[in-house]
């Protein structure tokens, strides 16, 4: 039972993290399309925030380094 409370809780946090992301990056969307050009959406009261993909980064910096341990696999030993 308490497991379960738990991974509800879990889940309607990340639910409302992702509402809360999604409204600002939506936000910040409306302002680039009511812009004229890139000094006006400049020029905006709230500057675009800048969203961070934990997850994206962890999967490249993975990638680049099973790329990495690859490469040194497949050069040769030459001692």
């Amino acid at each position: 039972m308490d497991l379960a409370v738990i991974i509800l809780t879990v889940v309607l946090a990340l639910s409302l993290f992702e509402r809360i992301q999604d409204r600002r990056e939506r936000r910040d969307l409306y302002t680039r399309l009511m812009a004229r050009d890139l000094t006006e959406y400049r020029d905006a009261p709230t500057p675009p925030s800048r969203t961070r993909n934990f997850l994206k980064k962890a999967l490249e910096r993975s990638r680049i380094t099973a790329e990495a341990v690859s490469a040194e696999e497949d050069t040769p030993d030459i001692r």
